[in-house]
């Protein structure tokens, strides 16, 4: 081997850049949209006519119009209409999962972990031995001295 080759500038270009932000695309696709569209009126309308044979006509019917508006704007205007229902449903679902994380993890947190935390500390025994006890004489914990048949087996 000689050694270092010498390096391409233009391989040199194409390397990722990981000091500068993300570059976003500058204009989405309006084929990939109507795709992911059609996609998501399909299985849509599907659920709704699963919900208004099986369940109820009136929720399954509003279902349906939501569709319905979701398909025909991917169709026809995929980077203008839809891209607003998309933005809508996106916006919807982060304020939502916002809203369930603290509705759920609040209670959980001062209704469990808070009381047992407690209780723990209360009771003084250090069961993970994390703090020294000045009156030991030494640490040492003898161990249990392996044999062959110990290895036989492991799990």
């Amino acid at each position: 081997m000689t050694g270092l080759q010498p390096g391409r500038p233009e391989a040199a270009e194409v390397i990722w850049r990981w000091r500068e932000p993300p570059k976003k695309n500058a204009e989405p696709s309006a084929s990939k949209a109507r795709i992911k569209g059609t996609i998501q009126g399909g299985v849509g309308l599907g659920v709704a006519a699963a919900i208004y044979l099986l369940w109820s006509q009136t929720i399954g019917t509003v279902v349906f119009c939501i569709s319905t508006t979701i398909l025909l704007s991917a169709l026809a205007s995929p980077l203008g209409l839809y891209r607003i229902i998309e933005g809508v449903f996106v916006s919807l679902g982060n304020h939502t999962g916002r809203a369930l994380t603290w509705l759920t993890l609040v209670p959980l947190f001062y209704l469990f972990f808070l009381p047992f935390g407690l209780l723990f500390r209360r009771g003084r025994r250090d069961r993970m031995k994390r703090f020294f006890e000045p009156d030991e004489q030494s640490y040492w914990e003898p161990h249990k001295a392996f044999s062959a048949a110990d290895h036989e087996r492991q799990f």
